[in-house]
């Protein structure tokens, strides 16, 4: 890959990161119990470099057994239709973007 390649993927991972931020701080202002918290982000020389998002412990998988799939799922439409509400469409509904205990659309 060419030098000038590399900087420029860095500048479009910086670039969405920075979008996706903005979004997030939208959802900062008008949160939903089952969608993650957003606690912030780390800007280096004026770049968005990293996402603070509220952490769980478990993925959705390792407790599947043990929740109620009915809430599981109407908890997801509750998000959704949050996000709609605000213009956002989410799609990318992934196993691993859904929390446990109080099921979450995390990204």
């Amino acid at each position: 890959m060419p030098a000038d390649a590399g900087s420029s993927l860095a500048l479009t991972k910086h670039l969405l990161a920075h979008e996706v931020a903005g979004t997030l701080e939208s959802l900062r202002h008008h949160p939903h119990p089952n969608i993650v918290e957003y606690r912030g982000c780390v800007v280096e020389n004026g770049l968005v470099e990293f996402l603070v998002l509220e952490r769980y412990p478990e993925q959705l998988s390792d407790v599947v057994y043990k929740v109620d799939h009915a809430k599981v799922l109407r908890d997801i439409g509750t998000a959704v239709e949050h996000l709609h509400s605000l213009g956002f469409v989410h799609v990318r509904s992934e196993e691993r973007r859904v929390g446990k205990e109080c099921p979450r659309c995390v990204d």
